[in-house]
């Protein structure tokens, strides 16, 4: 919680040191929700638990991948990766990385846990994206 409390207010300050520590903040807030879940998954749960703790802690971290990413996506923005088609670098071709590199994620972590709600989180994020195209 305070690490999120000192991202929104670096995040929210729009410079290019601050979108700097922003994504090393939002990496340490992905770490440790990844932790966080990895405990509630390993332990028993009874059935309130499991919808609370469990799947509130599985659609974090979930959401909480995506925001790391776009966060980075941001900070590469910032640094200087424009949206030209004639430089070997570009916006869309980070953004293809982006998309295919999170699938990866989110597929080994839902296989390797057998926690489909952390897939769906993908989907949802997939979607979100192609409706704003």
């Amino acid at each position: 919680m305070i690490l999120n409390a000192c991202w929104l207010i670096i995040f929210q300050l729009g410079t290019k040191i601050a979108y700097l520590f922003a994504a090393f903040i939002i990496a340490l807030i992905l770490l440790t929700s990844f932790k966080i879940l990895s405990i509630s998954l390993r332990n028993k749960l009874n059935y309130i638990e499991i919808a609370s703790i469990r799947s509130g802690f599985t659609i974090y971290t979930a959401w909480i991948t995506s925001a790391t990413m776009l966060n980075i996506a941001i900070f590469l923005k910032t640094f200087g990766v424009k949206d030209d088609k004639n430089i070997l670098i570009n916006e869309e071709l980070i953004a293809i990385i982006m998309v295919w590199t999170a699938l990866i994620i989110y597929m080994f972590i839902t296989i390797k846990e057998k926690n489909p709600l952390f897939g769906l989180i993908y989907v949802w994020v997939i979607l979100a994206i192609y409706s704003k195209q």
